[in-house]
């Protein structure tokens, strides 16, 4: 209407789309992780879409946060479970772990886990192995033959309460696994003792020792 009162006519009628905003998925990595791990890890998340469906999870690891590795096929269906085989790895002490979540609309998400872990597949190492005394002979009159060997793990670490020696004179069977002792960070010993009848009682024969370690 204008200042006399004329009425204008009618326009055409406008219109202005709502636009559908895709809210994009949202999820997690639910499983927790030791300081170190090994072997196969069964790892689990949650994946919802407000808006939509989830379409598929992808479980991915890295080294460096950079590079990510696939963990299996996409997930597709709940539960969002993977079984991942660490053993490509044999030692790193941090990996991390996340998901890309995608939804029904192509819209992707991606979760990583607070924290890294470290990955273990390489068992402990022997070196320096020293025998007191070091030419035991029948006439020897030690009470017993030292055994020192040096064991490193340079992952998770040694189970300091799982360093054992097994040993066997001549042609009996070995002994059960017996604890060594700790000489110093490295360095584990056992005392085999002299058998009964002395070492003469074993003239040419062997002396056989066997350790086990575990970290």
């Amino acid at each position: 209407t204008d200042n006399v009162g004329n009425i204008s006519p009618e326009t055409e009628e406008q219109q202005e789309l709502i636009d559908d905003i895709n809210d994009p998925p949202t999820g997690a990595i639910v499983s927790t992780f030791k300081d170190w791990e090994r072997g196969s890890l069964t790892i689990q998340a949650d994946a919802k879409d407000q808006d939509g469906q989830v379409k598929g999870v992808q479980f991915q690891y890295s080294l460096d946060k950079v590079n990510w590795i696939p963990i299996g096929t996409t997930i597709t269906n709940e539960p969002y479970i993977v079984n991942w085989d660490t053993s490509a790895i044999e030692m790193d002490a941090e990996v991390w772990l996340k998901i890309v979540i995608t939804d029904n609309s192509g819209a992707t998400t991606e979760s990583i886990i607070s924290k890294g872990f470290g990955i273990d597949n390489k068992p402990p190492a022997f070196a320096n192995w020293k025998l007191t005394p070091a030419n035991l002979t029948e006439s020897s009159n030690e009470s017993f033959l030292r055994v020192e060997v040096d064991v490193t793990d340079q992952g998770s670490g040694v189970d300091g309460t799982k360093v054992q020696l097994a040993y066997r004179i001549g042609n009996v069977a070995y002994t059960a696994y017996q604890n060594m002792f700790r000489q110093n960070e490295t360095t584990w010993f056992y005392e085999i003792p002299r058998p009964i009848g002395n070492w003469s009682s074993y003239a040419n024969q062997n002396v056989f020792y066997k350790v086990r370690a575990y970290d």
